[in-house]
């Protein structure tokens, strides 16, 4: 499981989910998720281009061969509180893949 991998300094990314995948046994559930937008508090200083992938392009990035199945793949939104007690709708991806048999 990730929960919401995501950070405004440069890391790999794609590199570290592929790797996490790879380690799930035949029968095992890896299961994502993660910030699909931004709440109008969070992350402002200086990191206002910040974009997020929608949950196809996080599933087409970890690259998985036959032997997976998708037992979810979308972007659900939710009510955010922030620090002052603010309300904002996000969304979220939630991916999850289920390996059916080791390639």
């Amino acid at each position: 499981t990730a929960s919401y991998f995501h950070t405004p300094v440069e890391i790999p990314r794609d590199q570290v989910l592929r790797r996490a995948a790879e380690a799930v046994a035949s029968g095992g559930l890896l299961v994502l998720v993660e910030h699909a937008s931004l709440a109008p508090w969070s992350w402002r200083d200086g990191h206002e281009d910040v974009t997020f992938p929608s949950p196809d392009d996080v599933l087409a990035s970890l690259r998985l061969g036959d032997g997976w199945r998708t037992e979810r793949c979308d972007a659900p939104e939710r009510t955010a509180t922030g620090p002052g007690g603010e309300t904002a709708t996000v969304t979220d991806n939630v991916i999850a893949v289920r390996r059916v048999h080791q390639d």
